[in-house]
């Protein structure tokens, strides 16, 4: 999944420097950028969870504490570049008019990330 979110990143900055080619093949609504990016960060935020759970139960610490946040915040900022991606697909006048739709939507991703993770220590089993 990792693989998949650096691709997206790849290739929105391959169209970024080939001054997008592929704008408008996606009928983008700003509504459906966000619906996705907290959507998106909510199921991702609960994938870590578990992810940190199921590591915990099993009691085998395979990382040292500073991979294991590296990993973290990689898991928190890559997804983003799909949120990228999609924006660069949309109409190049919607672009024009709201230029900071990505940053505001991988924001939403951030905060609906950071909800479940920081709620895991609240509802112990």
């Amino acid at each position: 999944m990792l693989l998949f979110f650096l691709f997206c990143w790849i290739v929105f900055i391959g169209h970024a420097l080939a001054g997008y080619p592929l704008s408008g093949y996606l009928r983008l609504n700003l509504y459906h950028l966000y619906g996705l990016a907290a959507s998106g960060g909510w199921l991702l935020g609960n994938v870590e969870v578990s992810r940190a759970r199921r590591l915990k139960r099993a009691a085998i610490e395979r990382f040292p504490r500073q991979t294991r946040r590296r990993l973290f915040f990689l898991n928190l900022f890559a997804p983003g570049g799909v949120l990228f991606l999609l924006w660069s697909l949309a109409p190049a006048q919607m672009r024009f008019e709201f230029p900071m739709v990505p940053i505001y939507a991988t924001a939403i991703l951030v905060v609906f990330f950071l909800v479940p993770v920081s709620l895991r220590r609240v509802f112990r089993n």
